[in-house]
């Protein structure tokens, strides 16, 4: 049987601080930040699960991207145009600072 998949507490930490800096920078409404915690929990956990398979690399990035893939999916239909811009260039930023720590 498959084992829940939960975040430590500094990971739920994490989480919720750059959750704070997406509320104020994307100037989402309250109903939006609801469902925005949400689905960046969801896919968090996501991400967390595949760190556990024992896949191949490719594997694991094939599933990686298609996590990115579904949640940006999602983030679309919940943000508007503008947003949505803001929150793909924000993703961009934290995907270079995240490769350029992990190479050293």
């Amino acid at each position: 049987m498959a084992q829940e998949v939960m975040l430590t507490e500094e990971q739920e930490a994490i989480m919720n601080q750059h959750i704070r800096v997406y509320f104020e920078e994307l100037g989402l409404s309250e109903d939006q930040k609801q469902v925005f915690k949400k689905i960046t929990k969801k896919y968090a956990l996501k991400m967390k699960s595949l760190k556990r398979d024992n896949d191949s690399k490719y594997a694991n990035y094939r599933k990686l991207k298609s996590i990115k893939k579904s949640k940006n999916k999602e983030m679309k239909i919940l943000l508007n145009a503008e947003q949505f811009k803001k929150y793909e260039e924000n993703e961009e930023k934290r995907n270079k600072e995240k490769l350029k720590r992990d190479s050293f």
